[in-house]
């Protein structure tokens, strides 16, 4: 943020309270403060950007030079796992300790933020892999190119993140698009390209997605840990499977890559460019859908696909129409031709006592409810239908036994007159 330059005291930023700051200036040199206090993330660099809005008043390539390298990053985490070992005891820079920065550690996963949310990954029908993020304070077309330059790194040199590819702003949108090279990256480099904003005024927050609830459905999905209903847990491994096959199955291009910017280095016009002319919100709209078909696919239903759903009666899938809160059509109409005609029809005691029991069965095995439980939707559809099932046959009853009754008073009849 616009602060000022080092403290004295522990290498901390300008006070929050200071009355030359913008709120939100004020608001990261307090959040970074806490955090520096905590021992959580060790504070940044202060990068004064006054003036930033004023084409020509900035040195872009000093403000990359200021970021924390990828080298940096990877050591700054390398540090904070030295204290999180599983026995408690700190560790001692082995290879245990000296993972890759990709996301491969599991303990390293929870410094890059809540463990239970990971962003949305798009992979492009041309393998172009993508994240999204919303960026607050992004004021002018100077702007973009601060936010650009401070992702990718300047012209000709690699990001100051490890696995950066490219990035793409819009000041209408107050987004940007980053481009990285493989999906078990995108928690870290949405965590540090945050953090790399941060230190320059921009509060950014990548589109994320809630993992505690995934794969909770039975056999046969991808998620599914063998056991019906049992929760599985959702890897990294796991998830970069599922972005990948929903690409392969859904594919779609959002944003060309390839094309050149046209904009002056001083600013952007945006509908003059071919690159950033392609920036509108259908983009962000693909994202969530594309969250809504991975939450699907890590659910494990089948259908979703063209295949059968592998759920079972506990389906808990989301558009799932053969499990969810609904009877299976080909059970319904077995009991349904089972209680019609099933031993002797409606004139014998017997067969109605069997087709009560066919259908009481029925009701136990497919819709998976125990005897004495709370009725759940698809319960009580099913007993809206057999009272209909009751009802007609009580109807049928009746003509036929009306039907009896007129057939018989006019053989009576006919006899009575031969008498005569």
């Amino acid at each position: 943020a616009g602060a000022g330059g080092q403290g004295g005291g522990g290498g901390q930023g300008a006070p929050a309270d200071d009355p030359n700051l913008t709120p939100l200036e004020r608001l990261h040199a307090a959040q970074r403060r806490q955090l520096e206090e905590s021992g959580n993330v060790a504070g940044g660099p202060n990068i004064e950007m006054k003036g930033k809005c004023i084409p020509g008043k900035l040195d872009l390539p000093r403000i990359v030079g200021q970021l924390p390298s990828s080298q940096s990053s990877q050591i700054a985490h390398r540090g904070a796992l030295a204290t999180m070992s599983p026995d408690g005891v700190a560790s001692n820079g082995g290879p245990s300790a000296v993972r890759s920065a990709s996301g491969a550690h599991p303990q390293q996963q929870q410094s890059y933020g809540d463990p239970n949310r990971t962003p949305v990954v798009f992979v492009s029908q041309h393998g172009d892999i993508q994240i999204a993020m919303s960026v607050e304070g992004i004021t002018c077309a100077h702007c973009v190119k601060i936010v650009e330059t401070v992702l990718r790194g300047c012209n000709g040199n690699k990001s100051p993140i490890d696995g950066l590819l490219d990035a793409a702003a819009d000041m209408e949108l107050n987004s940007v698009l980053i481009r990285i090279d493989r999906s078990s990256n995108a928690k870290r480099v949405a965590y540090e390209a945050a953090r790399n904003l941060a230190m320059v005024g921009y509060a950014a927050v990548a589109k994320e997605m809630d993992i505690a609830d995934l794969g909770c459905c039975g056999a046969g999905g991808p998620a599914a840990p063998g056991k019906l209903g049992e929760k599985a847990r959702i890897d990294l491994g796991m998830l970069s499977t599922a972005f990948e096959v929903v690409a392969a199955t859904e594919p779609q291009d959002v944003f060309d890559w390839g094309l050149p910017c046209t904009c002056p280095d001083n600013g952007v016009l945006r509908q003059d460019c071919l690159r950033h002319s392609q920036m509108n919100k259908r983009i962000f709209e693909a994202f969530d859908r594309r969250q809504h078909q991975v939450e699907d696919y890590m659910a494990g239903c089948g259908m979703q696909y063209g295949g059968k759903c592998t759920c079972g009666s506990n389906c808990k899938c989301k558009n799932c129409s053969e499990h969810c809160n609904k009877v299976p059509l080909g059970a319904l109409a077995a009991a349904q031709a089972q209680a019609a005609g099933g031993g002797g029809g409606c004139c014998s005691n017997t067969g109605g006592a069997s087709s009560n029991q066919a259908q009481s069965a029925f009701s136990q095995s497919a819709l998976g409810g125990a005897p004495g439980s709370a009725p759940t939707n698809a319960e009580l559809m099913y007993q809206q239908l057999q009272q209909q099932q009751m009802n007609l046959a009580s109807q049928a009853q009746a003509q036929a036994q009306a039907m009896q009754n007129n057939m018989g008073g006019g053989g009576g009849g006919g006899g009575g007159s031969g008498g005569h």
